[in-house]
């Protein structure tokens, strides 16, 4: 939905009026030998019954940052984390739609019958130096409680699901879960766990790192290969399918690779290769990788990203090929430029375990889309004026372009777009940060199937207690309308879209951080098929966001 756009709770001010007392008597801490910070931001470390970390030069800009030793924890475990708490809501209002009757009556509505209301809890744990020794561990986890909101209106024989997710029911992920071993020049990980250097290949298996010298390092990985976009434990391997749809039983692919990573005062990089073998059903998947940066002085910035399948069940493809330069040729103008090319990678054995029937055309098309490119080129401007440099203008062109596609039955033409971005903020207007900017895009030649659209916006932020917290705000509109003249097969459509929403954050202790937002928005929609006009009534819609961060 266009409209959504994150609302809060009135949950905050009741946290905040519940640790004013408390948050003020931290304020009036007196200063130490760090600086001129607040006492709840700084503590000497010279201190040792006083946690070591909270002498980080660095605490009072970031909430999640690592620990230091104090001596309490120099012979033992080290333990850091944070548990968060994200709460989201959406909600819709609106007439019957043109031609209904009115919802559960035959008809429907012009906005959605259900309301979204979910928490996810997310849980991350580090251990460093177990008992003294060399051994680490990481943890993170994350859960989430779904209902059917079955009400009568829907069917009675198959669950509602209106969630986001890979399947939509209530999740518990385990996104990492690995012990490591620090040697004087191997390294070893154990668990579940990225590979970020060769691909982001998750695994449950092993990685081992030597460090060749102070500059390089060579390392190599193998394991069972998770379901991509999988989002809780019991996805992660399912019952895989054969073309036929024949159950190939719970087999997972296995992933393996090799690489090397560098490391030099200006630059960072990695590059190498790897294979994701399903056991059963399909040909394995092998690719090469490299990413990484250069400075090569302090004007220009280079960046790099590839994966590239050179073999895979649907043959050669270059997936991402990502380029890059950042130019500063003075303090008050920077440059951009990038280029990015991405196709999509679908093991087709995975996909196919989450169809309702394998064998019926209608769907199978996220597993025929198994390969959709899109390449987009971007150059953009900065430029800072004024007085201190306050003002800052901003113009950016990027092109795409998609290829013609292949669904079932239906081709969707080439695509070409263009977007246009233009903003100006002032970095200290009325003692705040307010900005406007625009964003238009347009087909280019007579075979667009994309939307054209145009989205304006203002906003305006402001820090307060003393940079302990920080609103902002914004009003935005925006329009869309397909040009493409083969949509005429499924419609075309128009919208148009007002909202206003506001964030608050702010540190209510050291360690504990809160975010909440509150919005408001209003979408309009006609369509035109077969020759007919419709118009919908207007959907109204709230959407809410609160976010509880505690850190230890």
């Amino acid at each position: 939905m266009k409209a959504m756009t994150r609302i809060g709770w009135a949950l905050l001010a009741l946290l905040v009026s519940a640790t004013s007392a408390r948050a003020e008597d931290e304020d009036d801490l007196s200063t130490d030998a760090l600086g001129d910070q607040k006492g709840s931001d700084r503590v000497s470390a010279e201190d040792a019954q006083v946690d070591r970390s909270r002498a980080n030069v660095f605490e009072k800009e970031r909430f999640f940052i690592d620990k230091i030793d104090s001596a309490a924890t120099e012979d033992a475990t080290l333990f850091q984390g944070n548990f968060i708490s994200s709460t989201f809501l959406y909600s819709e209002s609106g007439d019957k739609a043109a031609g209904g009757t009115g919802v559960g009556v035959g008809g429907a509505g012009s906005n959605s019958q259900f309301s979204r209301l979910f928490t996810d809890l997310r849980f991350q744990l580090d251990a460093r130096h177990i008992k003294g020794g060399r051994w680490q561990a990481r943890v993170d986890a994350r859960g989430r409680l779904t209902s059917d909101p079955e009400d009568g209106s829907a069917s009675a024989t198959a669950d509602t699901r209106i969630q986001s997710g890979l399947t939509g029911t209530s999740e518990a992920e385990l996104k990492e879960l690995w012990l490591t071993r620090p040697g004087d020049r191997y390294d070893i990980f154990l668990g579940r766990q990225f590979i970020p250097d060769l691909g982001a290949v998750k695994i449950d298996g092993i990685r081992i790192d030597y460090a060749k010298s102070d500059r390089v390092t060579v390392l190599g990985f193998a394991g069972a290969y998770p379901v991509r976009g999988s989002r809780t434990i019991g996805t992660d391997y399912p019952v895989l399918k054969d073309s036929v749809g024949n159950s190939l039983g719970r087999t997972p692919p296995v992933a393996g690779g090799l690489g090397a990573a560098y490391r030099t005062t200006l630059s960072y990089g990695s590059f190498g290769g790897g294979t994701i073998a399903p056991l059963k059903g399909e040909i394995p998947r092998v690719f090469v990788t490299a990413n990484g940066y250069t400075r090569t002085g302090p004007k220009l910035d280079l960046y790099h990203f590839a994966l590239i399948d050179v073999v895979s069940e649907g043959g050669f493809s270059i997936n991402n090929l990502s380029a890059g330069l950042n130019v500063r040729p003075s303090p008050a103008l920077r440059l951009t430029a990038s280029v990015n090319h991405v196709d999509t990678e679908t093991l087709a054995v995975q996909a196919r375990a989450f169809l309702e029937n394998p064998d019926d055309a209608s769907t199978r098309n996220d597993s025929e889309l198994r390969r959709v490119a899109s390449t987009q080129a971007h150059a953009g401007l900065s430029a800072s004026v004024g007085q201190l440099q306050q003002l800052e203008v901003s113009v950016g062109l990027t092109g795409r372009y998609r290829p013609e596609v292949t669904a079932g039955t239906n081709t969707f033409q080439a695509s070409k777009n263009l977007d246009v971005l233009g903003q100006i903020v002032h970095r200290n207007l009325l003692s705040s940060r307010i900005g406007l900017d625009a964003i238009r895009s347009f087909g280019l030649g007579g075979t667009s199937t994309r939307s054209t659209f145009l989205t304006l916006r203002v906003f305006m932020s402001r820090e307060f207690r003393q940079g302990r917290g920080s609103w902002e705000g914004e009003l935005a509109y925006s329009n869309t309308k397909d040009e493409s003249s083969e949509m005429f097969a499924f419609g075309k459509s128009k919208t148009s879209t007002i909202s206003a929403a506001g964030t608050v954050y702010y540190r209510l202790r050291t360690s504990l951080f809160a975010m909440a937002s509150a919005g408001f928005g209003r979408f309009a929609l006609s369509t035109v098929a077969t020759g007919t006009n419709t118009s919908d009534p207007a959907v109204s819609s709230l959407t809410g966001f609160l976010r509880l961060a505690y850190r230890f």
